[in-house]
């Protein structure tokens, strides 16, 4: 949802929003269907959908929508539409059996729980970030064991431990950083990874920081040069995060902090999105394409395909999860978004595809596993 959701009028229209959607969603989503289909196949099937209340005590693993409401995908049977009758707010992370919520402008934060369904662990966490400025970075929010850790500061990051009740614990104030960097933050199995680069400057190298989640000290400190056009994204992987440029993928070691050499996107695409699957990394481009890449050296494995809609706006999202790849495949037509949810097969075809309703605007997606 981004910085959309930080402007008062749009939590206004919101509101008035989901009670229309409330009214309609059902008939909608029955009308709309889901179901299967090949590459570049985007007609839903007429299956009927079950869409209803979320039952408490659930399995924690489940994909997540966002918008005017909340909606649960159940991975074994994606069929299984929940509506939860709320909105989230804020930028979402996934985790075991939880997913993160926070809003960087006003330092609300907020927690998931994918066993219950309900928001908790909320808390306001002190930000010296700008009210507007969700979108400036992403993402802003990591989970690293039984803590979230936050962006707080263009260099600051603060973790915020659980469950319930408890206070931000620890404040990092990370080397190297200038005052006007946008950081985003990872996390994975070599710790906790801040990436801050200078908005105003594109020339000047990322900084890297690893900091280890338990002691919240920073233990490696390290540059890596931009592609060119900047960061569109970003993502981890085991041992590794990657800086996602416009054509280029840039790995950097996260214990090291030190980069490799560069991966280059087939002629032709722009990267949107990028997931890293351990072996290969999987690239969304801007016009709807998705292409598998060996992550050692870059090689194209088979063609590329195009599993959803033909061009991509800035709320498309990819995220790996039980069954597959998740896509999140999204545009905005004159003020209005049109989506639809995929489950990618192993060679970047949809298995099963879910076209959403126009009204509940869903901007974003996020996966929860199992503990």
């Amino acid at each position: 949802m981004r910085a959309w959701w930080s402007d008062a009028r749009n939590r206004r229209i919101a509101v008035v929003a989901v009670l229309l959607v409330a009214v309609v969603w059902t008939v909608t989503f029955l009308a709309a269907g889901g179901g299967g289909g090949g590459d570049g196949d985007t007609s839903p099937s007429t299956r009927r959908l079950e869409a209803g209340r979320a039952p408490s005590h659930d399995r924690p693993d489940a994909v997540w929508l966002f918008g005017f409401d909340t909606l649960r995908l159940v991975p074994s049977a994606p069929d299984r539409v929940s509506v939860l009758g709320f909105p989230a707010f804020g930028q979402v992370t996934g985790g075991p059996g939880e997913v993160l919520l926070y809003e960087p402008g006003s330092g609300r934060f907020g927690r998931l729980d994918a066993t219950t369904n309900r928001i908790v662990d909320r808390a306001t966490i002190p930000s010296r970030l700008r009210a507007g400025s969700d979108g400036v970075a992403e993402p802003v929010v990591a989970a690293a064991g039984s803590a979230a850790w936050l962006v707080t500061g263009p260099s600051t990051l603060t973790r915020h431990a659980r469950p319930t009740g408890s206070a931000p614990d620890r404040t990092v104030e990370l080397p190297g950083v200038g005052t006007r960097a946008d950081t985003r933050v990872l996390a994975g199995p070599a710790g906790v990874v801040a990436i801050s680069v200078d908005p105003t400057n594109e020339t000047v190298p990322a900084v890297i920081n690893r900091v280890d989640p338990g002691s919240g000290e920073v233990v490696a400190t390290g540059e890596a040069g931009l592609p060119a056009g900047g960061l569109v994204d970003v993502a981890a992987g085991p041992g590794r995060v990657w800086l996602v440029g416009h054509t280029r993928l840039v790995p950097v070691d996260a214990r090291t902090a030190t980069a490799g050499p560069p991966l280059t996107l087939p002629a032709g695409m722009v990267a949107r999105r990028m997931v890293d699957r351990g072996d290969q990394v999987w690239v969304l481009a801007r016009d709807g394409r998705l292409a598998r890449l060996d992550a050692r050296d870059g090689r194209l494995l088979g063609t590329p395909t195009r599993p959803g809609y033909r061009s991509l706006g800035p709320t498309s999202r990819l995220e790996d999860g039980p069954g597959g790849p998740w896509a999140l495949l999204a545009t905005v037509t004159r003020g209005d978004y049109h989506a639809e949810v995929v489950r990618l097969g192993p060679t970047g075809r949809a298995t099963w595809r879910l076209r959403l309703p126009d009204p509940l605007a869903i901007a974003d997606l996020a996966v929860s596993t199992r503990r």
